[in-house]
């Protein structure tokens, strides 16, 4: 143990001079960012001296004379090269494999141009993250053009002064209808003339303004009808567009690790005491990766990365360390992935006939009783929208749990609703409604949903 802890010794003083060329080379030579390439080499050497100290402080007391002390440390210390010995191992097996998407991103030691917007879609911005209590918005009278993956057309899409994918409206009008929603109402891959609230508007000479907006949950539905709508624009019914693959979901649990990588600015209910308080994943937009004053500039985001580092807890850090640089963490997260794939999507399937307990969140519930309370003298009507899956699981079971749940524990009275789920089951080929590379309504979906809800007593009631 003796030379084991002189050649530790060695190796740290190296690793000390290293840092500090490197740290001078920066300073004359390089950017003074801290980076080297894209490793952040300051963070990557101060991991690697607390390991050799680690490793040096563990073979100093395998040699006291107290054998418990002794016995210890030399177990801590083979147990150390054992977990080196198959991140080694599993470092091998996902580059071999060609499972680098399992590789961890090390986000807090280098720079992973995985996890940074392209300087295309910088240059081009069209979504952002750019006001204090939104979340994800457009940039006003921004435009982006894509290639749709199905057949390659062109799919245009066109912010107005206030940032919605829509014509640009007044802020006064009579009998007006506004529409909230994700991605589906916003009609992703669509172009405007072919989604649903376009058609409903050309066939029934009805004003249906678009506030849709892709990767949106009802508690975004709630801070954009609040800011951008309520009192600013006038109108006198609301379509809410619930869908019900993720609308359940919540961004008050994502994964810390997943933040880090991946920091962007999103709404969500936090308990304070007896209080429901809007909360967001970051203090302020600008520290966002999707943020409105994005730049190709490293630092911005190491800084960003910092911060939420700093927040966390002690146990945390530890975990996201884990999480961000194991290569033996990875390939068991893999494992389990895969073992629980095939459940997880019968979960998704299911949704409809789950018990309702798995499904709503305090954020689902209170964003939809905020929005149903807002103004009384609104008309409001909910549409359920089911993903594909789910069509095709309730053809077979027929089981309909979260409709009940609605209209008896949330609404009471307050809104209509159509569920679309029963209107899908009866339809044969229901592929041809969703765009087959994708998920979302199909023009021939979009066209379907509109002739569907106009020839609805409901709907029809709804637009008097």
């Amino acid at each position: 143990m003796k030379k084991i802890n002189k050649y530790l010794v060695i190796c740290l003083i190296i690793s000390i001079a290293a840092f500090l060329l490197t740290l001078v080379y920066d300073k004359y030579k390089g950017n003074n960012d801290g980076l080297i390439g894209n490793i952040i080499f300051k963070k990557a050497f101060l991991r690697l001296l607390i390991v050799q100290s680690a490793f040096i402080v563990l073979t100093s007391l395998s040699q006291v004379k107290n054998k418990i002390v002794s016995t210890i440390a030399t177990n801590f210390f083979s147990g150390m090269i054992i977990i080196i010995f198959f991140e080694l191992l599993s470092l091998m097996y996902l580059s071999l494999s060609n499972k680098i998407d399992y590789l961890p991103s090390h986000i807090l030691i280098f720079n992973n141009p995985k996890f940074q917007p392209p300087v295309d879609y910088i240059n081009k911005q069209h979504y952002e993250d750019g006001n204090n209590n939104l979340g994800r918005w457009r940039k006003p009278n921004s435009e982006l053009k894509i290639n749709r993956c199905s057949d390659n057309e062109i799919i245009q899409y066109k912010a107005n002064n206030i940032g919605a994918r829509d014509k640009q409206r007044d802020f006064n009008g009579k009998n007006r209808v506004i529409v909230l929603g994700d991605s589906f109402i916003e009609g992703i891959l669509i172009n405007e003339e072919k989604r649903l609230s376009d058609i409903l508007e050309n066939k029934t000479k009805i004003e249906f303004l678009n506030f849709g907006i892709i990767g949106a949950n009802p508690v975004q539905y709630y801070t954009i009808y609040k800011e951008l709508v309520h009192s600013k624009i006038e109108h006198n019914k609301v379509i809410i567009g619930i869908f019900t693959g993720n609308d359940f979901d919540t961004d008050s649990n994502i994964a810390k690790y997943r933040q880090i990588e991946h920091p962007n600015y999103r709404p969500f209910w936090k308990k304070n005491g007896s209080k429901v308080e809007l909360a967001y994943t970051l203090k302020h937009p600008s520290q966002s990766i999707e943020a409105s004053n994005l730049t190709n500039k490293s630092h911005f985001y190491l800084n960003t990365r910092d911060s939420l580092y700093r927040q966390l807890s002690i146990r945390d850090k530890i975990q996201v360390e884990i999480e961000t640089n194991s290569n033996f963490y990875s390939i068991i997260k893999m494992l389990i992935e895969n073992k629980n794939k095939e459940k997880m999507q019968n979960i998704f399937n299911r949704t409809y006939e789950m018990p309702i307990e798995y499904s709503p969140t305090l954020d689902f519930n209170f964003s939809l009783e905020k929005l149903l309370s807002i103004n009384k003298d609104l008309k409001i009507l909910i549409l359920l929208i089911p993903a594909k899956e789910q069509i095709l699981n309730y053809k077979k079971t027929k089981v309909n749990k979260i409709e009940p749940y609605l209209r008896n524990h949330i609404v009471k009275g307050r809104a209509e609703i159509i569920d679309l789920m029963p209107l899908f089951s009866q339809q044969q080929n229901i592929e041809r409604y969703f765009i087959d590379c994708d998920g979302h309504w199909s023009d021939e979906g979009n066209k379907f949903v509109s002739e569907r809800l106009l020839n609805n007593p409901i709907f029809q009631n709804f637009l008097k």
